[in-house]
């Protein structure tokens, strides 16, 4: 149902007039185990075509890529995915990354045998480090959580700004 709303509206689509209203409303209706909502076809069928719901259910991944919706820049929410399953096949979706890239909130409770961690700060948390009460208190628990994550080898990288102990908004380049 998450892609539906990518789907364009038509024969081989969705059905006319359901729209993210009506999305939604069947994904609540899903989770109240509405009457008639017992199987994916079930489920399908209250918004999208008969044509939609067979070949979706066939999963027809040439009917899904005809029936995006395309964005304004002319490209789909989906090209980056389809080039990968191009250049590696399906499993690749689904395949454990061998590389995980994100802010240390994104990774708190993960762990792997190499961390690397980019000491950089956004502009709000250095503010906020120089100007709140417990600034730097919250910076130190944020860099406590990027260091622990390391199994067997923790690298420390160099920030890409100098930041200014005089001023939080004195940001130089290295």
């Amino acid at each position: 149902m998450q892609l539906a709303e990518h789907l364009k509206v038509g024969d081989a689509g969705l059905k006319r007039k359901i729209g993210k209203a009506g999305i939604q409303a069947l994904k609540d209706a899903v989770i109240r185990h509405e009457e008639g909502l017992h199987t994916t076809r079930e489920v399908l069928s209250q918004i999208m075509t008969d044509t939609a719901c067979e070949r979706a259910l066939a999963r027809d991944t040439k009917w899904f890529v005809e029936n995006l919706k395309t964005e304004k820049s002319g490209s789909n929410a989906f090209d980056y995915a389809f080039k990968v399953v191009e250049a590696h096949g399906r499993e690749a979706l689904t395949a454990e990354p061998k590389i995980l890239i994100g802010t240390v909130h994104s990774v708190k409770g993960g762990q792997a045998d190499v961390i690397y961690v980019f000491p950089d700060l956004s502009f709000q948390a250095d503010n906020d480090m120089h100007t709140s009460a417990d600034g730097e208190d919250r910076a130190r628990r944020v860099f406590y959580v990027a260091l622990t994550r390391a199994y067997e080898e923790l690298v420390i990288c160099a920030p890409s700004v100098k930041y200014s102990s005089k001023s939080p908004r004195m940001f130089v380049p290295l």
